[in-house]
């Protein structure tokens, strides 16, 4: 969301315009923006193994 402060703008009109943005963004806060790793670290233990084995073994198929 984006707001237009003009030049000819008095100073109350922009103050209002930024308080009509801020009240918005209260009401309906945007989403978190980028991936966050950290939410899945360690869910999937045991599915492959350990981890350094199977990193091993997955480069191990890429030098074939």
């Amino acid at each position: 969301m984006t707001i237009v402060i003009k030049k000819t703008d008095s100073p109350e009109e922009a103050q209002r315009k930024i308080d009509r943005f801020l009240k918005k963004r209260k009401e309906k806060p945007t989403p978190k923006q980028g991936f966050d790793p950290y939410k899945y670290l360690g869910k999937l233990k045991g599915v492959f193994g350990d981890g350094l084995e199977y990193q091993k073994k997955m480069r191990d198929e890429w030098e074939r």
